[in-house]
């Protein structure tokens, strides 16, 4: 019998998402509803602020519903003078966006994450970077 997996809650969505990111080699930083690094010091970088932008809810039966989690991370990194800020911001994409999928029922609570974009500042702010990544997490719920 293949396991269920999709009916969870944002909370435990949300706490596996943390896990995953928290676990990548390297990361000094993982908060909680921020969009910007001020005052940040340099060894917390990189970092990752998980944000619960909004959830959209569709009743499928009597108590059950589908959401639509909408999960914004906002990632920044730092590179040494000289550095190449194009390469850290793509490893880190691509490190965020390996954790994220490795699991995408959230240990069984989702039924599916999506990552929808992906998009950075574009070497703006050298020699800091910043990314921000848009997830978007399919569960139901009883409530």
């Amino acid at each position: 019998m293949a396991p269920y997996y999709g009916l969870g809650t944002t909370e435990l969505i949300l706490s596996d998402l943390y896990t995953q990111i928290a676990a990548i080699s390297g990361m000094q930083t993982v908060d909680w509803q921020r969009a910007e690094d001020k005052e940040a010091d340099i060894e917390n970088y990189p970092g990752v602020y998980i944000n619960y932008r909004d959830i959209e809810r569709k009743k499928l039966l009597k108590d059950l519903f589908k959401n639509t989690f909408t999960v914004i991370l906002v990632g920044w990194v730092w590179v040494a003078e000289g550095g190449d800020l194009g390469t850290a911001m793509n490893t880190m994409i691509l490190n965020l966006r390996t954790a994220v999928l490795a699991d995408p029922y959230r240990d069984s609570n989702a039924y599916d994450t999506e990552v929808r974009f992906v998009a950075t500042d574009g070497g703006s702010r050298y020699p800091q970077g910043q990314m921000i990544m848009d997830l978007k997490i399919t569960f139901f719920s009883e409530v």
